[in-house]
């Protein structure tokens, strides 16, 4: 590998773990906020979403514009490892860093229209439900997929756990 391959990889890693970490932490701050929990399922209708959020819009702007940028450290490091290419199976690495790539701009598309789009449409609940309804449907659609497309980095990951000359250590 070249330095500046080397390079790029080195950035990538970096990138993942840092998007991994602000993931865990938007998550942490969700769960103390209220709007998520660890243990049991919470069930609200988009009505009562829209309440607690337009409640707790400060606090919840602020940890799903972290939970942005880790979306936006993640494609870039999907770009910087996609050059990577290696044979997993019959499939080269690069199909399943592309995968992520979409997958993080399905996420970092979610967490822009929540916050480009929530506060206006939340100040108008009582008058336009259905707006929010809307607006949340797209975001939860975008959300949902792109969680979805992010689940590959497995394959990657235990892949190089399993394989003798892996990046991931065995233990």
């Amino acid at each position: 590998m070249e330095n500046q391959t080397k390079a790029e990889f080195r950035y990538g890693g970096i990138l993942l773990v840092l998007g991994a970490l602000f993931t865990i932490v938007c998550i942490l701050l969700e769960v103390n906020a209220g709007w998520a929990s660890l243990f049991v399922e919470i069930e609200r209708t988009n009505y009562d979403a829209g309440i607690f959020l337009f409640e707790n819009w400060a606090e919840m702007s602020k940890v799903w514009s972290v939970a942005l940028f880790g979306n936006l450290f993640f494609a870039i490091a999907s770009l910087l490892l996609f050059k990577h290419s290696m044979k997993i199976g019959w499939f080269p690495s690069s199909l399943f860093w592309a995968i992520f790539f979409i997958g993080s701009l399905l996420g970092l598309l979610s967490f822009s229209i929540c916050l480009g789009s929530y506060e206006h449409a939340l100040a108008g609940i009582d008058e336009y439900p259905n707006l929010f309804d809307t607006i949340r449907g797209v975001a939860l659609y975008l959300f949902m997929y792109g969680a979805l497309f992010q689940l590959v980095v497995l394959v990657l990951y235990f892949q190089q756990g399993f394989s003798a000359k892996g990046m991931v250590p065995r233990g």
